[in-house]
């Protein structure tokens, strides 16, 4: 059967669609940024090939709760989204499912480096 032979509104559709290795990128550091509610300026990833998967490689600039601030409320580590180890692991299984998510494509791990920690809540002494 030929384009012409196709019935109007048909859903076959000719051609190819190529997800580029920057746009790649751009996802998954805006996954990253999102899950651990970082800006995006904050994040950055690289990607490499696995047997035919994405392997993700992304630095971030964390923002951690202050020891001040945990000695105030304990239960501030629990209200900023754990420890930085916990938030980690946590951004690695949903940049996982979100990058497969939004481009179809295999991701075998994502490597999350924290380049930078900034500490939130605390007071600086004059």
């Amino acid at each position: 059967m030929t384009d012409r032979d196709q019935p109007a509104g048909s859903s076959t559709l000719v051609g190819r669609n190529r997800i580029t290795a920057r746009a790649l990128r751009a996802v998954a550091a805006a996954a990253v940024a999102e899950t651990l509610n970082v800006a995006g300026r904050a994040v950055s990833a690289d990607l490499a090939d696995d047997h035919g998967k994405l392997a993700v490689t992304v630095r971030a600039a964390i923002p951690v709760v202050s020891l001040a601030a945990i000695q105030r409320n304990p239960r501030a580590l629990e209200l900023s989204g754990g420890t930085l180890l916990e938030r980690c692991e946590r951004a690695q299984r949903q940049t996982k499912e979100r990058v497969e998510q939004l481009t179809g494509r295999r991701v075998s791990r994502v490597d999350i480096r924290v380049t930078n920690a900034r500490i939130e809540g605390e007071e600086r002494v004059r």
